[in-house]
């Protein structure tokens, strides 16, 4: 009984002269291989996506994962700044002109006085108090 190597052999002996032949022509020392032609449009996209496929795939997957952390979290809605409680008591200014004189004698800066408007005189339609800031 033949081993199916012998069957396959047998089967495709008729094709090894040729085979042969294309052999002795590639491994010839001046064997010119000819380049197929093809266009910019093709090169280009084998340059481009087809060889940087992987890479790809890891950006866009990059991507979904950024877009992922940035979805908005469904917390507290954060109140405006309208509903806030009023920072103008009596007791906090004067804690903040305290802090002002402070941090200028700290910086040597002139004293600089929050509850005073400047009257400055100026080109006509810019006159008006404007408020001190040292």
């Amino acid at each position: 009984m033949k081993s199916p190597r012998e069957i396959l052999l047998e089967r495709h002996r008729s094709a090894v002269p040729a085979l042969d032949e294309i052999r002795r022509l590639v491994t010839a020392p001046d064997a010119v291989i000819p380049k197929s032609r093809t266009s910019l449009l093709t090169t280009l996209w084998q340059e481009l996506f087809v060889c940087v496929r992987p890479v790809w795939a890891g950006l866009a997957g990059i991507w979904v994962v950024i877009v992922w952390l940035n979805l908005p979290v469904t917390e507290a809605p954060l109140r405006p700044i309208a509903t806030l409680p009023s920072l103008a008591t009596p007791d906090s200014r004067i804690a903040l002109r305290e802090q002002r004189q402070l941090f200028s004698q700290l910086l040597e800066l002139s004293p600089v006085s929050l509850s005073e408007p400047v009257w400055h005189s100026g080109p006509r339609g810019a006159t008006g108090a404007t408020w001190a800031t040292g």
